[in-house]
């Protein structure tokens, strides 16, 4: 069939980029003019895909269906150039992310690292099956 599940959907902090992904592709696309500027089907299904304000930074977890492409691994790629992949011990559910962090979050634990060097900062429990709360990260 033609019809595509989607996954996930997006904006960057200053909205002037959105992604969106698919159980096949994900597409990054330009606000100011509806241009795309990357997309690709060779992860499979995307979980999670964002794009970090003005840079050309993208933060993309696979969801799992195509073989190499773990939902334990967050890869930041620069335009088409895989910088950094960060493997964890569970699928990661969800990821958040502003000029100076990154937090990754599986189903009970939160990785906080600085966005610059990549370092893991912290390792936070939280509780299991609690997906009514909400967390936002500041950039001060």
């Amino acid at each position: 069939s033609g019809t595509r599940q989607l996954i996930q959907y997006s904006f960057n902090d200053e909205g002037t980029k959105f992604t969106a992904s698919t159980e096949r592709l994900f597409a990054i696309y330009s606000t100011l003019d509806f241009t795309k500027l990357a997309a690709s089907a060779a992860f499979g299904g995307v979980r999670s895909v964002n794009c970090l304000h003005h840079a050309d930074l993208y933060l993309l977890v696979a969801s799992g269906d195509k073989p190499g492409a773990s939902p334990r691994r967050a890869k930041i790629w620069r335009d088409s150039q895989l910088i950094q992949e960060i493997a964890l011990p569970s699928t990661v559910e969800h990821t958040l992310w502003n000029k100076t962090h990154l937090v990754l979050f599986t189903d009970n634990q939160m990785f906080v690292y600085e966005l610059r060097t990549l370092s893991l900062k912290a390792t936070l429990t939280h509780f299991p099956g609690n997906n009514c709360g909400a967390l936002a990260i500041s950039d001060s």
